[in-house]
This record gives C-alpha cells, structure tokens and sequence, in this order.
C-alpha cells in the first residue's frame, strides 16, 4: 500500500491523520524490523572454524511480511550460500510434527552448526532437532538449560544459588542439596545484589529484570566460591506502592525496598568471602567491606552485563577485585592471597571528579585480565582520554602504556591471547571527523603498534553480543559501516583490513514516500570553541521557502549520549543507545517539524574534559550549549522557526525538557519529560554532581526554580519505575503547584521504566502537534508505540 500523501498547504484533519500513519510507520522500526531490512545483523561464528552463520530477512511479495533466510558464510574462501535448503527443511519438519510449515518463515531457534558432519540442530515446537544435508531430520535431546539463578561450576557437576538469604549447593548428578552458608538473612544476605537495584520488588509482575545467578564466581577448579554477603541493615527504607492492582483485589499494596540517598551515612556495603566447596569452610577476604559506590554495576555482574570487576588467579591462589570510593572519586585494584590471608592494593587511581571504568555508568569496566601471563589490562582516562594500560600482577607496577594519544579507545572487542593482540572500536583519531564515529583496529599489547581496519567518514558498529565480532582464528573482523543519511553496508574484513565481502546492503524499499536523511551537523558550544555535533530532520514534505517549528530531542546529562551514529541499527542490542533514537527521532520529524538532536559538552564519549563540563551543577544540565547550537542552526537554516521551540527528551529519565523550560523561556515554549531525576534522590547524584553530607542536600532543589516556567510542560511518569523513584516527579510537580504554574501530567500506575505505554505515543504527538503548530491533533489516529507491539509482556498496561 503507497504511503498517504500530505498535503504541504493546509493542515486539515486528513493530512494531519496522514502524517499521524508516516509517523507511526517510523517509530515502529524502533525495535521492529519493517521498513528497513538488514542494516543491522548478528553474526554466529561455528566453533574451531572460520565460518559463520546469520539471519538475513527480505520482503514477501505482495504481502507486507517478512521471510527469513539463513545465510553460511566460508571467510577463509569468501563464499556465501544459503546455509541449507529451507524448502526440504520445511517439508521434513512439516512431516515430523503434523503441522504445515513455511519454508519462508521456519518457526526455528537456537542454531548450532556442525560442518564437518553437515547438519544443523535447532529447537522447533517444544523439540529439538537434527537436519542433515540428505533431507533427514530426527529429535535429538537438548542441551540441559539450567535456572537463571543457578551459578554452574566450571567443571558442570554442581551448581549454587541463593534461598532464604543464603547460598545453597546442588549435585547436578544426584540433584543433592545443602547450605554452604547459614547465618545470612534479609538485608544481610549472600551472594544477592542490593535492593537499590530494584526500586518495586515484587509490585512490578512484568519486570524485565530475569532472576540473577548469585553475586559470586568459581575458582578455576570448581573447589572455591568467592563471593559476598550484602549488608543493607543500616540503609534506609524507601517506599513504593502499587496503587492500581491488576488482579481482582483493590487495595493498594505498598513494599519498602532499602536504596541510600547521595550524601547518607549509610550506604550498603559487600563482605568478601571465601567458601570452601568440600567442607563449607567460610573465610573472610582480609580487607574492608567494599562501599557499593558504583551506580549500576554490583562486584561479580549486574542485569545482562559481566563486570570485570572481580577475577580468580589461574591457580587459583588469588582472588582480585576493585574497590571504588563513594564518587567513584577512587578506584583500587586488590589482590587477596589465600595462602597468606593477606591483600594488597596494586594499583589506586583518583580523579577531583569521579572515575568511570567503562564506556559510560551502565557499561562493563574496561578491564582485560591476562591470566596465563598474571597481568592485566587496566582502563584509564589520566591522560584526559580513555586508553589501555598493562600491569604486572605480581608487583603491581606499570609494564608499558598500550594505546595513547588524543583520541579514546570505545571497546575491546576480542582478546589474542596468543598473539597478545587487542581488537579495538577506537573514536575521535582523524582530525576533522565527527569524533563520535568509530574506527575498528586491533593492537599490539606489548609494542602499542597497532593497525587500522577500518576507517573512513562513517561510524563502524560491531555486535554486541559476546562472540559475533571476531573470528576465533583471529583473522576476521565483521563490521557495519553506517552513517545517519546513507544506506548501511555489513563488511566481512581480514586482520590486515581488507575487505574480504560486503555480506548486506541495508533494504531501502521500505521507507515511506518522501523519506528525508536527517542531516550530520557540527556547531559550537556556548564557549565559542568547543566543537559539537548534532542531527536535523526534516520532514517528508519539507519546502526550504517555509517556517517549521523546532522540535529538540535531548537528554542533556552526563549518563549518555544520545546523538545517532548510524541509520536504522535498531534493536535491543545496539550500542550506543543513541542510535536505537533515530527512528524515534524522525518519527518526530515526519509529523511536521524540523527535529534537531545536539550533543553538547557534559556528556561522554569523547575527552575526560568534555565529560567533566558541568560538574556538581545541575539545574542548567549543559542546556547552555543547546541553545547555543539551536541559534546557529537558525541563522545557518531560514527555515527553522525559533519562535516555535519545543524540547522532547528521551522515554528514560530525562530533565532537558524541564531545564529547557526553566533556564530558557525566550527559547523553549513546549516540553515533554518523561521521569524527572534529581542528584538528592538518585544514585548517580553521588558520581556526576559530587559527594554531599546529608545536611547539604537541597529538598527545595525545584521549588526554587519552578517560578520561572512560562511554557507548556507535559510531565510523563510511570509509577512502577524500577529505577528512579517517583518522589521526584511528584516534588517537582509539587514545586509547580505552590508557584502557581500550570502543568500537565500523565501518570501511568502500572508503568515501569524507559518504556511508552498505550496511549502516551497519541498523547506526546498531540501536545506538540497542538502547542507548536497550533493545529488540532486528528481524532481518528491510533498510535500505538513499538515498545507496546515488541514488548508486550513486560507492559503491564496489555494490548487490547
């Protein structure tokens, strides 16, 4: 079906409704592959093998479905085939279950290829099943899938998880249970993450947050477990309350959940432990209890992410880990000998701010232990940008520096522990190239000789998931090269750089009529020097010899960038989180605004410098660069009206909007803000606005500034934020309501975090629609986010 035309001279309810369904169309390819195809994969490579397999998905004709067809590529002979034959596949598992099957759509997961035997095993209707190269397919037994919440030794004979506040050990042979640990108990538990983690415990049925195997790690000989008892006793107690139950009661139900505010005097703190597996034998690591400073990551691993901040010796005589200060203002790496009961601090890095030892407060430290060598690779920014460094172990002492210069290194991609060689994303090295495009290299650990793979005006995207980036020969490299206004291209690359294939052209056919590119620009900050770079959107039936309002996308704090690097590379798994807005972005743009996303200064992924900007401030939020951007954009673009300036942030926990608003009413007339934070409610207050005493905290933080709102403000909230607590919202609104100041505000009892609900898509388009291009939003639209259509089983407010 061709997409609605709009009709570029009258904003009637028919072109309006019109640009409703383009809109929806867009934001939809947020985490829904639609309207563009293959801009982004995930490679599989087959075990002992340079081979790898992937989904591509094309178009089925006449229809607006999609097929899938798995695809076999041979690196080494550069060949790329089918990998089976899906019509024989089809029809012999149609066959063995009795039901119809669609070669173009093979109802199939969790492939596992064996080339030498040429078959592939896959899971299909509750089964297992082996299809052979002959056309044969048979049931063969699954692989055993444990608990989320089990902890598997290392030799696969026996498994730990937490019950009653304590860790238990099960036999797999015998299915034999016993306690390792007896003297744990609620808020003095073992092996658990604090419940800062989880603001709503069991209010919030439809968590995304999967039960955590516990807070441990197995010595390399499954004989020891290190681990950690978690004391919460003395923190404070926050409320929650489920106000709208969804089952057939009707009283509300409240949970309290222990969460230190920045500048407590108490916060939760991690015993260290060493538990002997045989005898139950407990021994305490000789060292403080560690202060739980970091925002997000716990010691052993957090939700989807493996720290690296906790690490057992080769031999098993050593236990390591890192101890960060409240502010993360310091950070030491320990070792504890078991032998001697004695621990000693190797290495011990501060900063006047605060340390990041990962890309950003939600990302794995950068760490890389070498255990074959007793060395490890340590993350630093001291020179003013994050690079690699090697450490001896055994003495602690700096061996060589790896990487340096004026630029950052973004992520170890693959370790060589042979050839003692990194594979590396790397950003900001070419001068005059926007800096947050990445470079993919690799990079000699000993000698920092390092060769580029991969490198031009485009930014190069690697998987995120473990394992799909490199080769297990060390030889090949899969990467997206992809930028904001071009269509994106899959590169298989040797270890010298070469390009070896082009496995994907991204699939165009599916954007609506009119599709614009949005449009990379560069800027200066508010100081006149500072280089920043943003995006603008224009809309499909964009006319240069007009005024459009201005619609500004923006976050605004020092957690993330938000500024898209690549087209379409949507999905859950894509990094950095900037690039899952685009479409969010232009879904905007297509309802009739000029949408324009600025990275200014405070926020990372570039120097250390650029980061720390604004540091201990909070109520402007770096804003001061937006403007600054926004008022050369207008003179450099006739066609945006600053008269007509809205500001939307992001579905997470965002305050730009309310900033904007505040700060800046000759610019911002309409905001939109999801979950507004405050530094005296949230954990991250502690790292980016500095370490307060209890008696510094601001509780009239909005009140002292809510006076100064002249525009339109809608606040929206879910009231089952796991994250950040709802306190907030209503201290800001509040503070809006003793200064007189009128606000809206939609209110989602059974919503939880970063994710729009039904009806708040229609709700956010109409409020701009109707209060930046004062037209009458259509009454027949049905907007329904792709959060509501890809997640519904984590919404608690189900589709109809």
């Amino acid at each position: 079906m061709p997409d609605p035309v709009i009709d570029n001279n009258t904003a009637d309810e028919q072109s309006m409704l019109a640009r409703y369904q383009r809109a929806q169309k867009i934001e939809n390819a947020r985490y829904i592959e639609s309207i563009v195809l293959n801009a982004m994969i995930t490679p599989h490579w087959i075990e002992n093998s340079d081979c790898f397999w992937y989904r591509r998905s094309a178009r089925k004709e006449g229809t607006t479905a999609l097929t899938t067809e798995y695809r076999l590529v041979n690196a080494k002979t550069a060949t790329h085939t089918e990998a089976f034959d899906h019509h024989e596949l089809a029809v012999a598992l149609a066959e063995a279950v009795k039901q119809p099957v669609d070669p173009l759509s093979l109802p199939i997961s969790n492939l596992a290829f064996d080339l030498e035997r040429r078959h592939v095993v896959f899971d299909a209707f509750e089964r297992r099943w082996q299809f052979d190269n002959r056309g044969s397919i048979e049931s063969v037994d699954s692989p055993i899938k444990y608990p989320s919440d089990w902890l598997v030794s290392p030799d696969g004979s026996k498994a730990v998880f937490v019950k009653d506040y304590n860790l238990w050990l099960k036999e797999l042979d015998s299915g034999k249970e016993c306690a390792l640990t007896n003297d744990g108990e609620q808020h003095y538990a073992y092996g658990s993450q604090p419940e800062s983690r989880d603001l709503m415990g069991e209010l919030y049925q439809d968590s995304f947050m999967i039960p955590q195997a516990p807070q441990a790690l197995w010595s390399p000989d499954s004989s020891k477990l290190f681990t950690l008892q978690t004391d919460e006793r003395q923190v404070r107690s926050l409320p929650a309350m489920l106000y709208a139950p969804q089952d057939d009661s009707i009283a509300p139900r409240a949970v309290e959940r222990k969460c230190a505010l920045p500048g407590d005097k108490h916060i939760a703190h991690y015993r260290l432990v060493i538990i002997d597996i045989e005898s139950a034998a407990e021994t305490a690591v000789n060292y403080p209890p560690l202060q739980d400073a970091l925002v997000w990551l716990c010691p052993f691993h957090s939700y989807m992410i493996h720290n690296n901040l906790t690490w057992w010796s080769k031999d098993g005589e050593h236990v390591y880990f890192i101890d960060m200060t409240r502010g993360q203002k310091t950070a030491r790496l320990v070792s504890y000998n078991l032998q001697t009961d004695t621990s000693q601090v190797l290495l011990e890095e501060s900063s006047p701010t605060y340390i990041d030892l990962g890309l950003d407060y939600e990302a794995p430290a950068m760490l890389v232990h070498l255990p074959e060598t007793d060395e490890m690779i340590w993350s630093s920014e001291r020179s003013n940008w994050r690079h690699l460094y090697l450490y001896d172990l055994n003495t602690g002492k700096l061996k060589n520096t790896i990487t340096s210069g004026e630029w950052l290194v973004r992520r170890v991609l693959h370790v060589d522990h042979k050839k003692r060689e990194l594979w590396l994303q790397i950003a900001g090295r070419v001068t005059g190239r926007n800096p947050y495009y990445r470079e993919l290299a690799r990079v000699n650990i000993d000698t920092g000789e390092m060769t580029v793979l991969a490198s031009s005006n485009h930014d190069y995207y690697v998987s995120t998931q473990p394992n799909t980036a490199v080769s297990g020969s060390h030889n090949y490299i899969i990467g997206i090269k992809t930028r904001v206004d071009e269509v994106s291209a899959t590169e298989l690359r040797n270890r010298e750089g070469d390009l070896v294939l082009t496995l994907e052209t991204a699939d165009i056919a599916g954007l609506p009529d009119g599709w614009q590119w949005p449009e990379p620009v560069a800027m200066k900050a508010d100081d006149g020097v500072t280089d920043i770079y943003g995006l603008v959107f224009r809309p499909a039936d964009f006319d240069a010899n007009k005024k459009y309002p201005v619609l500004e996308f923006s976050m605004a704090s020092a957690f993330y960038s938000i500024l898209p690097v690549g087209g379409f590379m949507q999905g859950q798994q894509t990094d950095p989180i900037a690039n899952n807005l685009y479409v969010v972005m232009a879904s905007f743009a297509a309802l009739g605004f000029i949408v324009v996303c600025i990275e200014g200064r405070g926020s990372p992924y570039r120097s250390k410098a650029f980061h720390d900007i604004g540091y201990g401030s909070f109520m402007d939020g770096g804003m001061a660069d937006h403007v600054a951007g926004l008022r050369q954009l207008a003179e450099r673009y006739p066609f945006m009206d600053l008269d007509r300036v809205g500001i939307v942030g992001t579905d997470a926990p965002g305050n730009a909007p309310i900033l904007g608003l505040l700060n800046y009413p000759d610019i911002y007339k309409v905001g939109v803000a999801f979950t507004p934070w405050d530094p005296n409610l949230v954990r991250q207050g502690e790292v980016y606005c500095g370490v307060l005493k209890e008696s510094d905290r601001q509780p009239r933080l909005w009140r002292e500034a809510a006076h100064r709102l002249e525009g339109k403000l809608l606040v929206i909230s879910g009231l089952l934020d796991v994250f950040f607590h709802q306190s907030v919202t209503f201290q800001l609104l509040d503070a809006l309501v003793k200064a007189d100041k009128p606000v809206d505000v939609q209110l989602h009892p059974n919503g939880g975090h970063g994710l729009r609900l039904r009806h708040t898509q229609r709700r956010i388009f109409d409020y701009l629609v109707q209060h930046l291009q004062g037209v009458e939003p259509p009454k027949n639209a049905k907007v329904m986010s792709s959060c509501e259509i890809a997640f519904p089983g984590v919404l608690s407010e189900k589709l109809e």
